[in-house]
């Protein structure tokens, strides 16, 4: 289960293209992402969160995992968000 579309941001500004489920970053900064879930339920948007250094030349590839969380008052763990609506 994904969502139907995502929306990448560095601070206030869009990142134009950067539209999948996962972001690739070569630059420090405070990142987000807005996300709709289904056609008809509310865009909600991630909690900032920062990247502090990045590796311009890495000697081997790397992964990183950032888990996302949304918080909307009433909404917990166990909310089924395909069924939220704005």
């Amino acid at each position: 289960n994904g969502f139907i579309s995502y929306q990448w941001l560095k601070g206030a500004e869009t990142l134009s293209g950067e539209t999948q489920n996962s972001l690739v970053v070569s630059k420090p900064g405070i990142y987000k992402v807005s996300v709709q879930a289904s056609a008809t339920s509310g865009v909600y948007v991630s909690e900032p969160f920062e990247v502090k250094n990045t590796l311009d030349a890495p000697i081997e590839d790397m992964n990183y995992v950032q888990t996302i969380t949304f918080n909307k008052e009433g909404i917990n763990s166990n909310y089924n968000l395909f069924e939220l609506s704005p």
